[in-house]
């Protein structure tokens, strides 16, 4: 498709327009992705803010607003489908595999079904810049209840799991990113050249660690993002009232 269209990855999001544009053809969307009202869909936004470099405390700042605003002019233009806004991440990557979407943006969970079900040339490439690089950070989280009654020996575990050997057999196993930055270098994690481009991504990739509100603070992002996509409101009145509503719930 992108040979057709006679287009290369795009780097950066003027890039990324033109591309969408051009691959979006005879019933195939030039980009897929999430954008549902769950955190798989807050999940797929908050890169985008990050990348305008803007972040929660500035979520109704003119940068903030271009991100969001280069969502509802993609879908306005019919290079990404209404559709995404009831579409997991599984959703998206299978609108890729099955030819309907030329790009999609996701995560490295979903590349074996990738390898599996796509039978065309495909590869990865890091998010289109905005004004700068930017990740988000998944994954899990260990905890200690506070009722155990083996604290030492619980953390004493947990700290044994994040020693390299451990960790590495594990996330190896599990088709995971490390969360060690000594990790990333390690043969397994760039021998495959789509698994490398997630594993240089942590370098700029940040967590959702905005504190015990975070559920009502993504709440707020994903009826914002869901209102201005589904042309409810616009962009920056959106993120106005979310804004109203994140600040006084930041730590």
């Amino acid at each position: 498709m992108f040979k057709q269209a006679g287009v290369t990855p795009p780097t950066n999001w003027d890039e990324l327009r033109s591309a969408a544009a051009k691959l979006t053809r005879n019933n195939v969307y030039g980009l897929s992705m999430s954008l549902v009202k769950s955190e798989e869909g807050t999940f797929q936004f908050l890169p985008f803010v990050w990348e305008a470099g803007a972040d929660l405390d500035s979520i109704d700042s003119p940068p903030a607003v271009s991100a969001l605003q280069l969502l509802v002019d993609l879908m306005k233009q019919g290079q990404l489908s209404r559709e995404s806004l009831n579409w997991t991440q599984q959703d998206a990557i299978t609108q890729f595999i099955s030819q309907k979407a030329a790009m999609c943006i996701n995560g490295p969970w979903n590349l074996p079904p990738t390898k599996q079900g796509a039978k065309f040339q495909w590869g990865v490439v890091p998010l289109p810049k905005g004004t700068q690089a930017a990740s988000i950070l998944g994954g899990e989280n260990w905890a200690i209840a506070a009722t155990s009654s083996h604290v030492q020996e619980a953390f004493d575990f947990l700290k044994w799991t994040q020693t390299p050997q451990p960790l590495k057999n594990y996330i190896v196993t599990d088709v995971r990113l490390p969360s060690r930055k000594d990790l990333g270098a390690d043969p397994v994690f760039q021998q495959d050249p789509n698994l490398a481009v997630f594993v240089t991504g942590l370098a700029s990739a940040k967590p959702r660690a905005y504190g015990p509100n975070y559920p009502k603070i993504s709440n707020a992002i994903q009826q914002a993002f869901q209102s201005a996509l589904s042309g409810q409101l616009t962009a920056d009145v959106a993120l106005k009232q979310a804004s109203g509503i994140i600040k006084p719930l930041l730590s």
